[in-house]
């Protein structure tokens, strides 16, 4: 995933050339502090995936203000996370307001395009998210709609179709963009299996968007031959069985990607609390 990550952690080197923080050998799980980069893991002899990283890149060392807001802003993240279950607007709005207080711009700071397209589509991806979210309980609850699952997979397309279409697409391209600026964060912070955390964890959400679309695409494909009366695809006259299977398939996938989110967000709160103030 070159085009989206460093193909290599940025690490803190002491003046001899050795590690100077704790990251784990991703083959083993050896802690390769004290290691010199240009060798291997000790261990299990795996490539030291790590290079240095500039003293000035620090996070420690930048704009007070701005790091105690990326501090309030993995704490809001983390918070809204576990709030997702017992109510997803909410946990949703809280979770905008953490990745809010991440992407803003770090005063003096170089910013190229490429980086600051990854803030802004993160910043505000999230936001249209979250404000399509808020027009679909608005229709349904004006509109008169129901809200039960079968009802809402079954109709034609409305507006209230349209708007959850578009948060799903918009929240999965902000946390995609978010989680790179997470890794960047990560790293400044000395926290480089935090940042390996934050890799893997775009990989999974890719995986997750894909099955959950592939998905919708059998289904509703499934739906169009069950009217054109195909044998192998009588979807009516099993309704039953069908939602529930989908529904399921879709609800491991949320449940995974939820509790990587959890994880992930909780390691970052240790690795980024002691360096902002």
């Amino acid at each position: 995933m070159a085009s989206a990550f460093p193909a290599t952690l940025p690490v803190r080197l002491d003046p001899q050339g050795r590690i100077d923080v704790d990251v784990a050998c991703p083959a083993c799980g050896y802690n390769l502090r004290m290691q010199k980069i240009e060798r291997t893991c000790p261990e299990c002899g795996q490539a030291i995936d790590v290079m240095q990283r500039e003293d000035a890149d620090r996070l420690d060392r930048a704009d007070p203000r701005w790091a105690a807001g990326v501090q309030r802003g993995v704490g809001l993240l983390h918070a809204g996370t576990w709030m997702i279950p017992l109510g997803v607007l909410p946990g949703l709005l809280v979770a905008v307001a953490g990745v809010w207080c991440l992407t803003r711009r770090e005063p003096g700071r170089p910013e190229g395009w490429a980086a600051r397209g990854t803030r802004l589509s993160a910043r505000w991806a999230p936001l249209a998210a979250a404000a399509c979210g808020i027009g679909f309980v608005v229709v349904l609850a004006l509109g008169g709609e129901s809200w039960s699952v079968s009802s809402l997979m079954r109709r034609d397309a409305t507006w209230p179709d349209i708007l959850l279409c578009t948060a799903g697409a918009s929240l999965a391209v902000g946390l995609l963009e978010a989680w790179r600026v997470l890794f960047k964060i990560a790293a400044r912070a000395d926290g480089p299996d935090a940042a390996r955390a934050c890799r893997d964890t775009w990989k999974r959400y890719l995986v997750a968007v894909g099955i959950i679309v592939g998905g919708a695409m059998l289904v509703r494909a499934s739906a169009l031959l069950d009217k054109k009366a195909f044998p192998m695809a009588q979807i009516r006259s099993q309704p039953g069985w069908v939602l529930a299977v989908g529904v399921l398939a879709v609800a491991v996938v949320l449940v995974w990607t939820w509790w990587s989110t959890v994880r992930l967000t909780r390691g970052l709160k240790a690795v980024v609390a002691p360096t902002t103030v």
